[in-house]
């Protein structure tokens, strides 16, 4: 059966049809007749010559490699900022890596002349590890992976810099504030009743609504009344003075959400809605109130110029005497609708093409569900299962901590496996949860079944093709970069056939500031992840960790205080003490290979391609669990049902940017099961993490071309700030496009052809989103007899 969803338009949650034009792949052309060659699945021989190959050109023993990176670390550090010529000349850095040879040994024939070298050796690796990883330590904002801002609960902007402030730089500040306004227990109760037939009193900051129905609605906040003048000409309001958030579910303790100056509050204003800021100088303008599970929110003024004291003894004893910021003014109350109301919601794939996942969460207890059915019939019912997490199930701060502005509760989150599905078929669907004898319904949505393994031969004579999105490292704009995670969303959800997405590791870039997940899920639910299934494998950012991650918190199952540490790698806490617990909660992908890991790695086929998704956050070494894993899964692939076979993971194995840090871990993990990609004929190897665009050549193995390789891709321009260093020439590279956002569309045509091609992500009206800078056929690989 055909597709039958790949004209229609998508309804979002409020039910207004989708108008934005539907994009196409331009892949329609027919594919290049097929090459004329003789493909072997498993290449024997290769494999051995690979292996004996690898024993002369240190393949198999980095400790050999990472010998050179005393001298070669070090002037490849430097070339970032010499001049271009000695950059081409540091260029060869990879190549003097690759060729240096455990063999060096036959070369001398006394036993304390190698010791003597070894020992030479042993200590330039650790002194040129030691300058490497300096760049990554010592310039934390300089061009590494690793470290990027995370907004505090409302984003609050410097006034000065207008940067976003940092949640770890902020806290310290925000103790001290915490401290100085108290927690006012008692104000809700105290609050006047709002009358709306009254003018607003003077002391009263002013809201544009009072109630919520729906989450990121936009709100602002207005002190206009509190700008102007007293009697002595002194303005009521200084630019020091304080506003802050407070929260509360009416029996739970009153919660202050963010606190900042107002100074603070207008820059923040003025960077999310300059053009509103203009002609409202004196509001907060919030154009997406992050996702709150209280019922009760209010803003209230403290005056920092004046403090009064507050006696908490009943007898004549002042001891107890605590000083205070006075409040001057408060809001009316805000209420949110949003206890029942399914959000968040979003597919994956299940374990064959008969069923689907369905996640979403709410903000109270009960008992999910899902109604579904072919067509527009939504009679079939499925119940599901419900989980959360605390602070507690983090493994370090900030992730785990839950002082004002930090760990945010995500409420609880539901699992509904719909099954008995017909494959290749549109159904409806929708999502609740019971309340007593109700139920609180979604909006009703529409997604195509998974197709089987037979689905070309199934739709033979009807020029079927298969496609779906792949991309990485996309965050959302709170995060400080802009609209591009938008964009690439909103342009997923126009695109007219894709089938899936494929979210390659940096997800939402939380790294423990919780209200960034609540976002970046709604931007995704929001655009296409109600239709789409979403794919997604775990990236430095949801993972990466130094301590904590013993006695069962590691999701992985890593039960160790840090996470994957190797010598050559540039590990970190990436994640910001998050673990993977958030990401293991949030999704579940398909269990259908023997022993996979959750979100870590699995597998599953999707029409005639077999893809694998793989952790570049923990071992891949021979020993490993994942490398045995990995290798058996590949050992069962029946390239006569699925001749494709495509294997993600966050870092690139190969890259040609000056990331020397990233460089060198993409030649650590070659070194550990790049052979395994080449033994068992992998077509193509898709990675994020590198915030540009990079294709390889076909057949690249060994850092050679046509040796019987993957193509190897890198797409992690989707939405994060994206890369501007300088590249370094290989052979083995032919594209690299920086300073664009885009993701990547693949076009599986048949058994022997598949196209990709990356494509430009932009707003509405750039006449430049939805045009395709790169693209390539992809075909099975195979090794050319000249290659040595």
């Amino acid at each position: 059966m055909k597709n039958q969803n790949s004209n229609q338009h998508f309804t979002d949650r409020s039910g207004e049809e989708e108008s934005k034009p539907l994009l196409a792949s331009v892949s329609s052309k027919t594919p290049p007749s097929p090459p004329e060659v003789k493909r072997t699945s498993r290449r024997t021989r290769e494999r051995e010559e690979a292996t004996e190959n690898s024993n002369g050109k240190a393949y198999n023993n980095y400790n050999a490699i990472s010998s050179t990176s005393a001298s070669t670390s070090a002037s490849t550090s430097a070339s970032i900022s010499t001049s271009q010529e000695k950059l081409q000349r540091d260029n060869k850095w990879e190549t003097a890596v690759a060729a240096t040879s455990m063999n060096t040994t036959t070369n001398f024939g006394i036993c304390k002349l190698f010791l003597w070298v070894f020992t030479i050796l042993v200590v330039g690796y650790h002194l040129g590890r030691a300058i490497l990883h300096s760049r990554l330590v010592l310039k934390p904002d300089s061009n590494t992976k690793g470290h990027h801002q995370q907004p505090t609960f409302l984003s609050i902007v410097n006034p000065q810099s207008m940067d976003y402030i940092r949640i770890r730089q902020h806290y310290a500040q925000y103790k001290q504030w915490q401290q100085n306004i108290g927690t006012p227990m008692n104000l809700l109760t105290t609050l006047p009743e709002d009358d709306s037939s009254q003018e607003p009193s003077l002391w009263k900051l002013q809201l544009d609504k009072t109630e919520m129905h729906s989450p990121h609605e936009s709100l602002t906040v207005s002190w206009k009344h509190l700008a102007t003048l007293s009697d002595a000409g002194v303005p009521l309001l200084q630019e020091d003075d304080l506003i802050a958030l407070h929260c509360t579910s009416m029996s739970s303790k009153v919660k202050t959400m963010e606190i900042a100056t107002i100074a603070q509050a207008r820059a923040t204003s003025q960077k999310h809605a300059p053009d509103l800021y203009r002609n409202h100088l004196d509001e907060w303008v919030i154009p997406a109130f992050p996702m709150v599970r209280e019922s009760h929110c209010w803003f209230a003024v403290y005056s920092s110029s004046a403090v009064y004291n507050n006696s908490n003894s009943n007898s004549d004893d002042e001891t107890l005497e605590e000083q205070r910021y006075p409040m001057l003014a408060h809001s009316p109350i805000l209420e949110f609708f949003l206890k029942e109301m399914p959000t968040h919601i979003h597919l994956a794939r299940g374990d064959d093409p008969t069923k689907m996942i369905v996640h979403f969460s709410t903000v109270q207890d009960g008992h999910p569900l899902a109604m579904y059915g072919v067509g527009t019939d939504v009679s079939q019912k499925e119940e599901g299962t419900s989980t959360t997490y605390h602070a507690t199930d983090m493994c370090t701060a900030p992730a785990n901590e839950t002082d004002t502005g930090k760990f945010i509760d995500p409420g609880i989150l539901h699992t509904v496996e719909l099954t008995g599905l017909v494959p290749n078929t549109v159904y409806s669907y929708k999502v609740g949860l019971t309340f007593g004898q109700g139920v609180v319904w979604s909006d009703t949505f529409i997604f195509t079944s998974p197709a089987t393994t037979n689905f070309f031969n199934e739709t033979a004579g009807d020029n079927t093709t298969y496609t779906y999105l792949v991309y990485g490292d996309q965050g959302c704009p709170s995060v400080g970069w802009g609209e591009g995670g938008k964009w690439t969303a909103a342009m997923a959800a126009r695109e007219a056939t894709a089938r899936e997405v494929h979210h390659i590791g940096d997800l939402s870039y939380a790294r423990g500031a919780a209200h960034i997940w609540d976002e970046w899920l709604a931007m995704v639910s929001g655009s296409f992840a109600t239709k789409l299934p979403l794919m997604v494998a775990v990236g430095n950012h949801e993972y990466d960790h130094t301590t904590g991650g013993d006695h069962g918190k590691d999701p992985s199952g890593l039960d160790e205080v840090h996470g994957f540490m190797p010598s050559w790698g540039n590990m970190g806490d990436d994640s910001g003490g998050e673990c993977g617990v958030p990401t293991s909660k949030h999704f579940q992908m398909p269990a259908s290979s023997p022993d996979s890991n959750g979100v870590f790695w699995y597998s599953y086929d999707s029409a005639n391609v077999h893809t694998i998704v793989l952790s570049s956050e923990h071992d891949l070494a021979s020993s490993s669990v994942q490398y045995q894993w990995l290798e058996a899964d590949l050992s069962t692939v029946n390239r006569t049902i699925t001749p494709w076979v495509v294997v993600e993971l966050h870092r690139p194995l190969y890259c040609n940017e000056a990331l020397w840090p990233d460089v060198a871990t993409g030649i650590g993990m070659r070194q550990e099961f790049e052979n395994l990609l080449g033994w068992y004929g992998v077509d193509l190897v898709l990675a994020g993490h590198v915030h540009s665009y990079f294709r390889s050549c076909a057949g690249l193995w060994h850092s050679q071309c046509n040796n019987g390789g993957p193509t190897h891709l890198v797409v992690g321009a989707a939405g994060a700030m994206l890369d501007n260093s300088p590249s370094y020439s290989q052979e083995w590279a032919v594209k690299n496009i920086q300073g664009v956002y885009g993701y990547g569309r693949i076009t599986v045509h048949n058994e022997t052809w598949m196209h990709f091609e990356f494509v430009q992500a932009g707003p509405d009206d750039d006449p430049h989103a939805g045009d395709v800078l790169d693209e390539v056929w992809v075909t099975h690989s195979t090794k050319d007899d000249s290659v040595e």
